[in-house]
């Protein structure tokens, strides 16, 4: 994010968002009759579950949101608190 200082005062804010591993059909189809990668996976999700796209979507919409204008040079991870441990 080191564009970040010569944007801000222009009013643009660079974040990204970060996701975890997300319930689509690409990761079905991928993980279609591996039980033992998804349980591997499953592991290593603290919310116990994975996330959807409408999760993700949200956290970009709060960011392009005016809630979100303090929030300058940020990866949010977006991912079921994957990344605490």
């Amino acid at each position: 994010m080191y564009l970040t200082p010569e944007y801000a005062p222009r009013g643009s804010r660079i974040n990204a968002v970060c996701p975890g591993v997300v319930e689509t059909p690409m990761v079905a189809d991928m993980l279609e009759g591996q039980a033992e990668a998804m349980a591997e996976i499953m592991k290593q999700q603290p919310i116990g579950r994975l996330g959807t796209a409408e999760e993700i979507a949200n956290a970009v919409l709060w960011l392009c949101s005016p809630a979100a204008a303090f929030v300058i040079g940020v990866a949010l991870p977006v991912d079921g608190g994957f990344t605490t441990h």
